[in-house]
């Protein structure tokens, strides 16, 4: 996933479900029911409607756990072209797929929302450095947590850990390359596939993160 915070930030979009329900008929209705790669050319197509119409953000509606399309999502209401897309007597079903598809773009910005909650519990004081350290320390240990539990650290999950943590460095006006090069430092090579990490691993993590945070930022 290359999106920035400033592209999945729910503060800055606007989104209406009808909307997606009809751009999702819409797609099936106008979209070839044969071939090889018929059901992903759906797919695709409901993705470039959704980002039209909605923005950047709404591409993360079929980032779905276990690797499909990015690897290590959150999503479970969209599973994969071939899954999702439901076929019965030899036709798509349209309302069970843009069920499919539009429960799954409302579980993005829910999941969205969720994250933005958390990154304001943990705002940057700068007051000092030793209470912006702790602060920056808890934010990492919370958020790692919270991509462990979002995507049951299913295969890739620790890609998206590392995008979380370089959201929130720039949810808090860290610059989009300091904050990637930060989360790549202290996240890479941590972390398992299929594997959650133990307290240790994290806690080692989080102090690397704030203290290489600190050293971006001017007391």
């Amino acid at each position: 996933m290359n999106l920035n915070w400033i592209d999945v930030d729910p503060d800055l979009y606007n989104y209406d479900p009808d909307t997606a329900m009809e751009i999702v008929e819409n797609v099936i209705k106008s979209s070839p029911t044969e071939g090889p790669l018929w059901k992903g050319t759906i797919e695709n197509e409901i993705n470039q409607s959704f980002i039209q119409a909605f923005g950047k953000w709404a591409s993360g509606w079929r980032f779905s756990r276990g690797g499909h399309n990015g690897c290590g999502g959150v999503i479970k209401e969209w599973c994969c072209p071939e899954h999702s897309i439901v076929i019965e007597n030899d036709q798509v079903n349209m309302q069970a797929t843009a069920d499919h598809a539009v429960n799954a773009l409302a579980e993005w910005q829910k999941h969205l929302k969720h994250l933005k909650q958390l990154f304001l519990q943990f705002p940057l004081s700068l007051l000092d450095k030793k209470s912006s350290a702790r602060d920056i320390n808890n934010a990492c240990t919370r958020i790692i947590y919270y991509v462990i539990i979002a995507t049951d650290a299913e295969d890739a999950w620790h890609n998206y850990a590392e995008r979380v943590l370089s959201w929130y460095l720039e949810f808090m006006g860290i610059e989009v390359d300091e904050a990637n090069q930060i989360a790549a430092k202290v996240s890479t090579g941590k972390f398992e596939n299929w594997v959650k990490p133990d307290k240790e691993i994290i806690n080692n993590i989080a102090h690397d993160y704030a203290r290489d945070t600190l050293a971006q930022i001017a007391f």
